[in-house]
């Protein structure tokens, strides 16, 4: 796009919101930096007067000298009279805008420039930690896995005979072998994931942002497992699978065996073995949600982690019906609502300062949503630090915090 250079005056520079300096900086080349202006709350009257200590020091914090260099060349270039400190008010300056009415020009320039609001994203300037939300997620989730568990003791006793109703045809399972190892390797890597996704959270300076939205994911995607479940009893997906079915004579049994599958994490490496939880796949669901949380909140810095889990994901789901422990279509449901459900919760909490007018519906609709990102405002920022005191000529170099950009 084509602009015309037209002057205006620094007093007209000074009525500039954020939003018109976020502009300005895109314009020139800088979109990496838009975050710590964002942040901040650089308006044009302290655009004009930012100096190269301002942008160095707290509480901007610019780390790359080249940045601050180009930025603060710029400035002058828009200011060329400019003081460091002072600039005189009817100075006139050099601007890029589509514009030809001097009168006009800045409102103009807001509504001509190609770089609109939507087209970047927004990130949140209320970044409490909220740990009794996240205590109260866990709580959610903890309970959920339970509840979980109690249902898999009272489907297995209603799991279909497998003489009276043999496996139901399969488009894959009739295609792919039986592989004894595959399910056990699916967890295998799953656990790998869960490893590479503590870290990040570890590290993650908006940690108990992180634990309290995986919480609340995994509490309602269990929870919709638990109903369908209990529903509906699916026949066993393979003749070769030894089904146990256990008898508990009464509640009590139910409920203590319910809890060691809890303690063993539901795991077949833990000697869980259970039938009729195949709607939908438990196991596909945790290793797509801990990728996609890896995938959102990791150091975009290292993009060969998000690809190497997203691989190690589509392997562990792959081995889950190469194992013959679920049906293809448990499998489908299960990524479906897990990527969908993903992208919707955050979809809605970074939007949620844009959606303030209806609250209501949200309220009704999704009520643990609005109790726990009732102070979301914007996208997480990807800001790292050490928990534990590292020394700093390490923690220097490995945990930056820097702004990240779509």
């Amino acid at each position: 796009m084509e602009f015309k250079e037209v002057y205006v005056s620094v007093s007209e520079v000074e009525l500039w919101s954020t939003d018109t300096v976020v502009k300005w900086l895109h314009s020139r080349g800088f979109s990496l930096c838009e975050y710590y202006f964002l942040r901040n709350d650089i308006d044009g009257y302290t655009l004009v007067r930012l100096t190269e200590d301002d942008l160095r020091r707290p509480p901007v914090s610019m780390e790359k000298l080249g940045d601050i260099k180009r930025i603060i060349g710029a400035i002058d270039k828009l200011v060329p009279s400019r003081n460091r400190f002072r600039v005189d008010a009817d100075c006139p300056i050099k601007l890029q805008s589509s514009v030809t009415s001097q009168s006009s020009n800045t409102e103009k320039f807001n509504s001509s420039s190609s770089y609109t609001e939507s087209n970047r994203r927004r990130y949140s300037t209320n970044l409490k930690p909220e740990k009794f939300k996240m205590c109260v997620a866990a709580c959610y989730s903890s309970a959920v896995m339970y509840l979980c568990a109690v249902i898999m003791t009272i489907v297995n006793e209603r799991v279909p005979d497998m003489e009276t109703y043999p496996p139901l045809p399969d488009l894959f399972l009739d295609i792919l072998p039986f592989v004894p190892w595959a399910f056990h390797a699916a967890e295998y890597i799953a656990l790998t994931l869960f490893a590479v996704f503590g870290f990040v959270v570890f590290t993650h300076k908006h940690r108990f942002i992180i634990l309290r939205r995986y919480c609340s994911l995994v509490g309602t995607l269990f929870l919709l497992r638990g109903i369908c479940m209990l529903i509906t009893s699916l026949s066993v997906p393979c003749r070769t699978f030894q089904c146990y079915r256990y008898s508990d004579p009464d509640l009590y049994s139910k409920l203590k065996r319910a809890w060691d599958i809890v303690c063993c994490g539901g795991m077949a490496l833990n000697g869980v073995r259970y039938c009729g939880d195949y709607m939908f796949s438990g196991h596909t669901t945790l290793l797509t949600l801990v990728s996609l949380f890896i995938d959102e909140y990791s150091d975009k810095r290292y993009p060969i982690v998000k690809t190497l889990c997203w691989i190690l994901a589509l392997f562990g789901i792959f081995f889950v019906m190469a194992g013959h422990e679920h049906y293809s279509i448990d499998v489908f449901i299960a990524f479906y609502l897990t990527t969908r459900l993903f992208l919707y919760y955050h979809t809605l909490a970074d939007n949620n300062a844009r959606l303030r007018y209806d609250t209501s519906r949200r309220k009704m609709w999704f009520p643990l949503f609005t109790y726990f990102e009732s102070e979301a405002d914007g996208s997480i920022p990807h800001e790292y630090d050490w928990p534990l005191g590292l020394p700093r000529f390490i923690s220097k170099h490995l945990f930056r915090d820097r702004e990240k950009t779509e």
